[in-house]
């Protein structure tokens, strides 16, 4: 019996491993194994994904290591992401032999100050070893770029009634922009800004949407002193929407607009309600209703998204142009659309610009770090 028991024994761990190495396309979906001798080349992680570049200046360094330094080794570099076409890249890395690591020298062409441009690049696969990569590195690199001329004014306290200790960071000041901003508040990668003209701005989109309950915060200190001349009110990143010119340049709700334009307004408004929440970002929805006969100007509120239709004879185009010339130069306003006279308004207004193919690679990454984030919980399907 125990002899009967070794051959049923030896019998099935046979099949079994018949079984996974078989591993038949109709059952299992087999990952294809790394070949022999692969230099598992890699973006170092500790690299820094947001460059900051001085407004005279428009190149920097992108790092590559690898794993084997044995031979002079030259990969392939590919842009996977470069919306703008701003992007000037080296079409391949060397890795002189001995060396671990090397640079590649990107240069950013005909970049707006203050417009974050992204860039995405990657290597071929076979040069890259996940296995290898782990934890010291990534076989994709994306950064976020912009030129600015944010620069060193003061050490500050920022005071706070959430977190058991205050945080101790710098205060900047731009000379363009004539405002100032608490850097990288509590190790968040935030930046706060604000300017004198905060009330202006306030009283405008309150005009406009009505009064809405906000956080309160408390005053900094600067050297140990509480700053009482400049009221430190940490401000929210403003964005102003062009509804449809939104929808027919999202592939998805473009196709869903063919066949119910209203579904398709209710998923982007949707969708910028998860994104305006997760991210803070006050945001304005606009929708062009200028031929509807006897339209009133509908709006619909909630803390961080204003859902708003034009009224009879008034243009979402009008009605973006007007709020975005009335609201001035501000760095933390952003006027969302691919239309180019609206653009050009908003460029001599002084807000930002942000095309709508950009805006949805940017509410894309919000929403699926929104799903993958262990802090937001898990609505039941």
């Amino acid at each position: 019996m125990k002899i009967l028991n070794k051959i049923s024994s030896v019998i099935f761990a046979a099949l079994f491993a018949a079984g996974i190495t078989s591993c038949s396309t109709e059952s299992y979906d087999c990952a294809e194994p790394v070949a022999s001798g692969t230099p598992s080349v890699y973006f170092p992680s500790a690299q820094n994904a947001n460059v900051s570049l001085p407004l005279t200046e428009s190149e920097f360094n992108v790092e590559l290591s690898r794993a084997d330094a044995s031979d002079e080794l030259t990969v392939n570099l590919r842009k996977v992401d470069d919306l703008n076409n701003v992007f000037d890249v080296p079409a391949t890395a060397t890795f002189a032999k001995g060396s671990n690591t090397t640079t590649v020298k990107v240069t950013i062409r005909n970049a707006e100050p203050f417009v974050d441009y992204r860039l995405g690049l990657a290597l071929d696969p076979d040069v890259v070893n996940p296995y290898v990569v782990n934890q010291n590195g990534t076989i994709n690199y994306v950064a976020h770029v912009q030129k600015e001329d944010w620069k060193f004014y003061s050490k500050c306290t920022v005071l706070s009634a959430w977190y058991e200790k205050d945080f101790e960071t710098e205060m900047q000041y731009s000379e363009t922009l004539k405002q100032y901003r608490v850097y990288n508040v509590w190790d968040t990668g935030v930046h706060i800004s604000f300017s004198i003209d905060e009330k202006e701005l306030e009283a405008i989109m309150e005009r406009e949407f009505g009064p809405i309950r906000r956080k309160q915060y408390t005053s900094p200190t600067v050297n140990g002193k509480a700053v009482q001349d400049i009221r430190f009110v940490p401000r929210r990143e403003r964005l102003i929407v062009d509804g449809y010119n939104l929808i027919f340049a999202w592939t998805e709700l473009k196709a869903l607009a063919a066949e119910d334009l209203s579904a398709a307004r209710d998923k982007l408004i949707d969708m910028l309600l998860s994104y305006s929440s997760y991210t803070n970002r006050e945001t304005v929805l606009v929708f062009d209703a200028y031929k509807v006969p006897g339209g009133i100007g509908e709006r619909s509120n909630s803390e961080t998204l204003h859902v708003l239709y034009t009224r009879e004879n008034e243009s979402a185009d009008l009605y973006i142009e007007r709020l975005a010339d009335e609201i001035g130069k501000d760095e933390l306003v952003r006027v969302v659309t691919s239309d180019s006279l609206i653009r050009l308004t908003a460029l001599r207004a002084g807000v930002l610009r942000t095309s709508a193919a950009e805006f949805i690679a940017e509410v894309q990454d919000a929403l699926t770090q929104m799903r993958n984030s262990p802090y937001i919980e898990k609505q039941e399907p």
